[in-house]
């Protein structure tokens, strides 16, 4: 998985599809619209185990969108991988990350140089080694997510269906 596969907007919306749920572009707009600047997207990922050495993990995704305009949105994200039976996450990844989106889809990139990791029980150096392989294995330049991968479940709620990979079930989170 590529790194702005890591926020679920990168998967959030998707353009031309066979999927007779898939969303529009106005439908994304207006998704879009119903996440303004201050509010927070929460999106889960159950991802699999291989049966001998990954566990099961939930992957969550908190993004906080800090700026919104008509095509253009940055968000601060922080990403977690909590292993099955755990109930606190093992790596955290906090980024920003910008998206724009025209007639077809969103187009996502994370900004390297405000990546950063914690991991459970590790040191530094640890810490450090992932943060590094996790730049490495980062997308050079935008990642495209046509409107065809999303389905508007209940509004503002959605679920995006990245081909070969689990469903993100995606949701606003309440304020308090």
């Amino acid at each position: 998985m590529n790194l702005p596969a890591l926020f679920c907007c990168t998967a959030l919306l998707a353009g031309i599809s066979s999927r007779a749920d898939a969303a529009t572009y106005l439908e994304a707009s207006r998704l879009d619209d119903a996440y303004p600047p201050g509010s927070t997207e929460v999106c889960i990922q159950d991802l699999p185990g291989d049966g001998k050495y990954k566990l099961p993990t939930r992957f969550e995704v908190k993004g906080k969108v800090i700026s919104r305009t008509t095509a253009h949105t940055i968000y601060h994200a922080t990403a977690a991988w909590i292993s099955q039976g755990e109930n606190v996450p093992g790596l955290t990844l906090t980024y920003i990350f910008t998206q724009r989106k025209d007639e077809t889809g969103h187009y996502s990139m994370v900004d390297p140089a405000s990546m950063s990791v914690t991991m459970l029980g590790a040191g530094p150096g640890a810490e450090k080694t992932v943060l590094e392989g996790m730049r490495q294995r980062l997308s050079v330049g935008e990642q495209f997510s046509p409107y065809s991968e999303t389905e508007i479940t209940d509004f503002p709620s959605y679920v995006a269906h990245k081909p070969g990979e689990p469903p993100i079930y995606c949701h606003k989170e309440k304020q308090e």
